[in-house]
């Protein structure tokens, strides 16, 4: 006897565990994650030191974070690129092009643009 009210009772919540799992797949697409890859050529090292200061909190404010600083770097086909790398990453191309339009964005850039050479460009991740 206890073995079959065992049985009925693993039977039961079986059947309840599949009524509770989800048989359709969600449609909420994800957007993929955006790269902000930017070339630097300091050309004023103290200048460019106020610019890192100004942007970080800006890069921050709009759901940005450091991939990549100023790290070693390799060139695999040349050429190589003009001085440090960085890579930043946001949560959606639009969000990426919302930061680099900003206008506390153009305003630190000011001192970007004084103080170093520059290449900037936003490249759209994968889909997850």
């Amino acid at each position: 006897m206890i073995r079959f009210a065992v049985l009925v009772l693993l039977a039961s919540t079986s059947a309840t565990c599949a009524a509770m799992t989800p048989t359709t797949t969600s449609s909420v697409a994800i957007s993929p994650k955006a790269y902000v890859v930017i070339e630097v050529a300091v050309t004023d090292p103290a200048d460019y030191e106020n610019y890192k200061k100004a942007i970080e909190p800006i890069i921050i404010a709009h759901g940005g974070r450091y991939i990549a600083r100023a790290g070693r770097t390799e060139t695999i086909d040349p050429p190589a690129p003009n001085g440090r790398v960085v890579l930043l990453e946001f949560p959606s191309f639009d969000s990426a092009m919302v930061f680099e339009n900003a206008p506390e964005t153009h305003a630190a850039s000011e001192i970007r643009h004084r103080s170093s050479k520059s290449r900037i460009y936003v490249v759209e991740g994968v889909a997850p």
